[in-house]
């Protein structure tokens, strides 16, 4: 993550393992899709709509998720209210 303001880095994810092809946000969640197939969840620091606690901290297990359905790379991610659609190459 980004401050535009300042143009600085303001946190970065441990390693997930594979090459990232996707990304979506929204004010409560951040998902990114890659060649593993996983999608890589992370929710909202609450009361801080578009921060992301990245590093997934061992007191706080719920902020990162990881959903699995595809065979083939992540290729696309969208965000609405409810859902989270995606797009591979399976």
């Amino acid at each position: 993550m980004w401050n535009m303001e300042d143009g600085l880095s303001i946190a970065s994810s441990k390693p997930l393992g594979c090459t990232i092809r996707a990304v979506a946000a929204d004010t409560r969640l951040l998902v990114a899709g890659g060649t593993d197939g996983f999608i890589h969840c992370w929710r909202a620091v609450e009361g801080m709509p578009h921060l992301f606690e990245l590093r997934s901290s061992q007191h706080n297990q719920n902020t990162e998720v990881r959903l699995w359905g595809h065979d083939g790379p992540v290729t696309s991610l969208a965000l609405d209210l409810t859902r989270i659609y995606s797009g591979s190459w399976d």
